[in-house]
């Protein structure tokens, strides 16, 4: 990861991981505010695929320091996107995108609760050395 190997080293691992993840909300913010993933909702949509970037991130970060390998990061992304669909199609309250298990708010909490796991991992200290 491009990004990662450069902040995680600058800031820190939290805030390192924190700005990925704001970064990578607001690189997705252009097809949200089309209407992608929240239609009818541009700007809340926008802040919600911002919290979810940062949850995945912490995610795909700490796969990527635990491992040394990108690649799990991109089958968890592929992952993501392969179900993400399915899961608002069939699991969202009906209509609205903003309440479900995707990048919705129910999604994300669940998603929340491993991220806040994670992060007590030694791993994000050790990110901090990384040259």
């Amino acid at each position: 990861m491009y990004l990662q190997d450069r902040l995680l080293p600058l800031l820190g691992g939290y805030k390192g991981v924190l700005l990925l993840g704001v970064i990578w909300g607001l690189w997705h913010a252009p097809l949200i505010l089309v209407g992608l993933n929240f239609p009818g909702q541009p700007v809340l949509g926008t802040v919600l695929m911002i919290i979810s970037t940062v949850i995945m991130g912490i995610i795909f970060s700490y796969t990527v320091l635990k491992t040394g390998s990108i690649w799990i990061a991109v089958l968890l992304h592929l992952i993501l996107d392969t179900i993400y669909p399915v899961a608002q199609y069939y699991i969202a309250t009906p209509f609205n995108p903003v309440f479900s298990f995707g990048t919705g708010i129910y999604g994300f909490t669940l998603l929340a609760v491993l991220a806040v796991i994670l992060l007590r991992s030694r791993v994000w200290k050790s990110s901090e050395n990384l040259e």
